[in-house]
């Protein structure tokens, strides 16, 4: 049976259903085609909770108070880090929040608090684990501290953190390698949406509407649409939709 193409953003499987704190997230996708735009609605999805901001691009300004140092970040105010972006720094904003959670001093304590990280790419690499990014997503839900994470390259994330990772937003992709591993571990043949339809597997069928349609023959993904997927539910779904209606 062809998997089904559901864009109805009414459906059950497209509502986000994040329990903070206990659910990680990952955003993926090549540049300029939507993971910042998603990372910032999932900020405002946090409300009004402690958050920092790892920003790499100094892309989040108005989200929060710019810090410039490591030093400057505290539970006290919604962060934006601007500062240093060498890995060493990285590896102090990361240490900050996983050996803070027990502060005596409520504008100090780093529990209950929601980690986002933009370009992660710049400090994953596939065989190579972080220590410190380590602590926060293996050990950091008992801190009550979550991960929001964003990179164009999923592949150079290590596969025990892309295994605790609980809610997938999949935008356009640019390598076949890319989208077989998102179809075999995530998102099944909607994957192939991901690419232009000349690049997609010509035997591929899916389901739009009661039609089953070749992949090829499926018009593009609208600029900022995704594919949305939520592990603990049954079907990934398109948010957004096709640049116009298959015939």
């Amino acid at each position: 049976m062809p998997q089904q193409i559901i864009t109805d953003k009414n459906d059950i499987n497209a509502k986000l259903n994040w329990h903070i704190f206990n659910q990680n997230i990952g955003i993926f996708g090549i540049v300029g085609f939507g993971k910042t735009e998603k990372m910032k609605e999932l900020t405002h999805h946090v409300g009004n909770k402690k958050r920092w901001v790892f920003d790499y691009n100094n892309k989040f300004n108005g989200y929060g108070k710019i810090a410039k140092t490591v030093n400057e970040l505290d539970t006290d105010w919604q962060w934006i880090y601007q500062g240093d972006n060498s890995r060493a720094a990285f590896e102090r904003f990361c240490d900050k929040a996983f050996y803070n959670t027990d502060k005596a001093d409520p504008k100090q304590n780093t529990s209950n608090l929601v980690l986002f990280f933009d370009e992660l790419q710049q400090y994953m690499r596939k065989r190579t684990n972080n220590l410190h990014f380590d602590n926060i997503v293996f050990s950091g839900r008992n801190k009550g501290l979550c991960v929001v994470y964003a990179t164009p390259t999923p592949e150079l994330v290590p596969d025990p953190i892309l295994g605790v990772t609980q809610h997938v937003y999949a935008f356009k992709m640019a390598m076949r390698d890319q989208i077989d591993w998102f179809r075999h571990n995530f998102i099944g043949d909607l994957a192939e949406l991901l690419l232009p339809p000349n690049y997609r597997r010509e035997r591929i069928t899916l389901e739009y509407k009661g039609k089953v349609y070749h992949v090829q023959d499926l018009p593009p993904l609208t600029h900022h649409s995704c594919i949305y997927r939520d592990i603990n539910k049954l079907e990934p779904v398109v948010l957004g939709g096709f640049e116009f209606e298959p015939s």
